[in-house]
């Protein structure tokens, strides 16, 4: 069948067929719909190593094949069929003014949050959870505030709009930043606030967003995928001291961005949906709480909130535990490392079963490398088939360093590929176009 079609798509001629950008079947992004798009979805199924758009599925029977194909040619031909809508499409929002208050409803959040009732708005306490949305205009400002203002650790927000260099903003006082003013009036323009600096420097409160008069708010730009990746870690997966290349500095946030390090490499490079807990000092803890242990942080809907988290809310397909650093700092025995790694394992392995559950430790300390080794192999023989030991090192010599030891950016994008290589042996992902 697939040859007879071939040959039919050869001999028609090309008919464009305009439509929305909302609406399925325009396949070569060329804004219309048309015989060259069915020989792109053609070549799409014929390809075992592509990943089709849910889009694709045309005729709403779950699953892409060459019925699909098949309805696309029709409603092309005939134009008696139109295509279904795409779900995953961006919408227009209806606003009262360009002044929008950011709520989880049009706004997608990104991370862990919580309703801050001091401000009465959306707080976001982990590197590298904020919000994202799109929209039309020429000009974005944001309202943002935080808990602290120290001129030795001001908390950072960074901005990204479409495929610009981020925009970092050093919040210094509660109050409007303006972000762009430059932008083409009538492009969807996707745009994330993220929270670049650490936990431990106050909580990044982003209150509302002012796009220029006549804009239009959007829906989010959706993952590529629906995969979904967990991370539990300390100051390195803060991104803690990633931007330091030596001399002096005033603020400590300045030379850190929380916004890239292996966590969000490996969310960005397999279109996966991030979850991230992660404080500098903190461990999986002692019963002397030196260091403090993640594992009440991690039941908590965000790190300055009482909530508990809805576990359900979240399932993620991968789990990164980076730990043990701050245990080995504060002199934690093997048996304090066990007993504590044992519980956070178990604990985390209660809520997400089929979880793959990745161990990554050794970047700046090694003195609890055969305890974490230990316990792993013990839940292991009890059957936990999808847990993991990734030992790795620091390589100072090639990379460099950041700052008070800290693997800068150099070496977070080798971690990164440490653990993409045994998530791709272990889940068969690959990375997503960028």
């Amino acid at each position: 069948m697939k040859k007879v079609l071939v040959v039919v798509a050869c001999m028609l001629a090309v008919f464009t067929w305009s439509v929305s950008a909302q609406i399925s079947g325009d396949f070569d992004g060329n804004g219309a719909v048309n015989i060259n798009d069915v020989m792109v979805m053609l070549k799409g199924i014929t390809d075992e190593s592509a990943e089709l758009p849910s889009s694709a599925d045309m005729n709403v029977d779950g699953s892409v094949d060459i019925n699909d194909v098949l309805f696309l040619l029709k409603s092309v031909t005939q134009q008696n069929i139109t295509p279904t809508e795409d779900p995953n499409a961006q919408k227009p929002i209806e606003t009262a003014s360009n002044q929008i208050a950011v709520n989880d409803e049009d706004f997608k959040m990104v991370g862990r949050y919580h309703l801050n009732t001091g401000f009465s708005a959306y707080a976001f306490s982990n590197s590298g959870a904020g919000i994202s949305f799109a929209f039309k205009g020429t000009s974005l400002e944001v309202k943002l505030a935080s808990s602290a203002y120290n001129e030795s650790n001001y908390t950072y927000a960074a901005v990204y709009i479409d495929d610009r260099e981020p925009i970092a903003i050093k919040v210094t006082k509660s109050g409007w930043y303006t972000v762009a003013e430059d932008l083409e009036p009538e492009m969807l323009h996707n745009v994330r606030i993220l929270k670049r600096s650490e936990s431990n420097c106050g909580i990044l409160v982003i209150e509302t967003i002012k796009i220029s008069e006549g804009g239009e708010l959007y829906t989010a730009k959706p993952y590529p995928t629906d995969r979904k990746i967990q991370v539990l870690g300390d100051s390195i997966t803060c991104g803690y001291g990633n931007l330091y290349n030596g001399g002096t500095y005033s603020c400590y946030t300045d030379v850190e961005d929380g916004t890239y390090t292996y966590a969000t490499i490996l969310g960005e490079r397999y279109g996966a949906e991030l979850d991230t807990v992660c404080i500098s000092g903190i461990g999986l803890g002692t019963p002397d709480n030196e260091p403090w242990p993640i594992l009440p942080a991690y039941k908590q809907q965000d790190n300055a909130s009482y909530s508990d988290f809805d576990f359900t809310s979240f399932v993620p397909d991968v789990i990164i535990v980076a730990l043990g650093t701050n245990d080995d700092a504060q002199g934690a025995t093997a048996e304090e490392v066990k007993t504590a790694g044992t519980e956070l394992i178990e604990f985390i392995r209660s809520k997400y079963p089929d979880a793959h559950i990745i161990w990554s430790y050794g970047i700046m300390s090694r003195g609890s490398m055969n305890a974490i080794d230990e316990l792993i192999k013990e839940q292991q023989a009890k059957g936990d088939t999808k847990l993991h030991f990734l030992p790795t090192q620091a390589d100072e010599a090639n990379e460099g360093i950041g700052l008070y030891g800290h693997p800068n950016k150099k070496t977070h994008e080798r971690m990164a590929n440490e653990i993409g290589a045994l998530i791709e042996q272990l889940t068969g992902w690959t990375p997503v176009e960028q």
